[in-house]
């Protein structure tokens, strides 16, 4: 779920916010009801009913959950975050363990700043 407003500017290919967001808010939780959820296993049946070049362009805007072994697809427009050697965003970490159901803001966002993830 998504907890800050966002656009998605195409001729860019970026997500930028709509609003200032302070360090340490949380921006997005995994959850089962907005976020398309999908083992490798289920991803290869789909491939097999829609073809390679479902299979290609879901790769390029899930990510893989390793500790899981699932891909997860946002649905709200944050499947479009571009990577970055210096990111805004990222997940959080608590007591030595790392909680990739949960995106938080690494530093103050500002106004229609576009938001990176760790490559």
């Amino acid at each position: 779920m998504l907890y800050i407003p966002i656009y998605v500017k195409a001729k860019h290919k970026g997500v930028f916010t709509k609003e200032f967001i302070p360090k340490g808010k949380i921006i997005w939780d995994l959850d089962n009801d907005c976020d398309l959820i999908v083992s490798y296993e289920k991803l290869l049946g789909l491939t097999d009913i829609f073809g390679k070049n479902f299979y290609k362009k879901f790769i390029k805007l899930a990510y893989f959950d390793k500790e899981y072994n699932r891909y997860i697809l946002h649905t709200n427009g944050l499947q479009y975050i571009n990577n970055s050697n210096n990111p805004n965003i990222g997940y959080p970490i608590y007591d030595n363990f790392f909680d990739n159901t949960k995106l938080i803001a690494l530093r103050d966002i500002n106004n229609d700043e576009e938001l990176s993830k760790k490559i």
